[in-house]
């Protein structure tokens, strides 16, 4: 599989959104037991060998992906309904690379539905943002451990992720949305993940959770 733009993804589209695959964000605290001797470096190759080795055996595609120090988000979709099943899948591969008899992750597992393209939106930005936030850097892309990095070929190491969201036809427009804070949103984000529905953004950072 070749990674970049998704030939048959394409960009979001609101009027598609949800009728070819279901959309979800994975997070998850990283096991301190598992992972304190590992290099940050060590880390992101171990992550991304698992995302790869999951989306070639599974009915799983990865979409935007960033480690933090103590934690990792995930956007990825399915056609399937085990996406849970498939969290777990991406929890026992770690487990099984870093060669450890405990977790590799934090139980539960948080695994989000996104219901709609302005939801799926906003989430891509919060989790390219994530970096920025935690005082890590100044620039989405300037984070090394971000799909964001890799996709914009500033790593030696390829992120297994598909971007539809326009990075690849459009790098400069993506980077300059993706770099402007949310601003006057801050205190009531239109998310839109149903029907009139407002999505606070303080109540979506405790539950998806910078930490």
């Amino acid at each position: 599989m070749a990674f970049g733009l998704h030939p048959h993804l394409g960009m979001i589209n609101p009027r598609r959104f949800q009728r070819d695959c279901r959309f979800f964000h994975l997070n998850s605290g990283l096991a301190i037991r598992a992972w304190q001797t590992t290099l940050p470096a060590a880390r992101w190759r171990l992550f991304c060998r698992a995302l790869l080795e999951l989306q070639t055996r599974e009915d799983f595609t990865a979409h935007a992906f960033v480690l933090m120090g103590t934690h990792f988000h995930l956007l990825f979709s399915t056609h399937s309904l085990r996406e849970h099943i498939l969290a777990e899948d991406l929890h026992q591969i770690l487990s099984r690379l870093c060669n450890k008899t405990w977790d590799a992750l934090e139980l539960p597992l948080f695994c989000d539905p996104i219901l709609s393209a302005q939801y799926y939106k906003n989430a891509y930005k919060y989790i390219y943002r994530n970096p920025i936030e935690a005082g890590l850097c100044l620039r989405a892309e300037d984070y090394e451990y971000s799909s964001l990095h890799s996709l914009l070929g500033l790593s030696s190491q390829s992120a297994p992720v598909i971007d539809n969201m326009g990075l690849v036809q459009s790098p400069a427009k993506t980077l300059e949305w993706l770099n402007q804070d949310f601003g006057e949103e801050q205190s009531s984000l239109q998310i839109s993940n149903k029907p009139n529905f407002v999505f606070r953004l303080d109540i979506f950072v405790e539950s998806a959770g910078y930490r």
